[in-house]
């Protein structure tokens, strides 16, 4: 499971890189935080756009990969819990 993640952070920062190298004017040096976050960020989108067209368990694997890439931010993992719920996945 590990692996699938890893190969599919890359897969975003791929994707990341690919969109950041067609801005005109966008500089190529960030640290590292500031990547981490993009891809975050990118994996967030990814998503939403899965929840949003049904995909759960899709947006499930987009969220617990943005989550993995910036820990400090609590929307990644509540929207899993969103997205779990909607699966019926949730113990009370």
């Amino acid at each position: 499971m590990f692996r699938r993640q890893v190969a599919h952070l890359d897969l975003c920062f791929d994707e990341f890189k690919s969109a950041n190298s067609q801005r005109k004017g966008s500089h190529t040096t960030c640290s590292s935080n500031h990547a981490a976050g993009s891809i975050s960020e990118l994996c967030l989108v990814q998503g939403n756009a899965a929840f949003k067209t049904g995909d759960f368990v899709g947006a499930i694997g987009h969220y617990t990969d943005a989550h993995l890439a910036d820990r400090l931010e609590p929307t990644y993992p509540l929207n899993r819990a969103a997205a779990y719920l909607k699966l019926g996945k949730c113990a009370f």
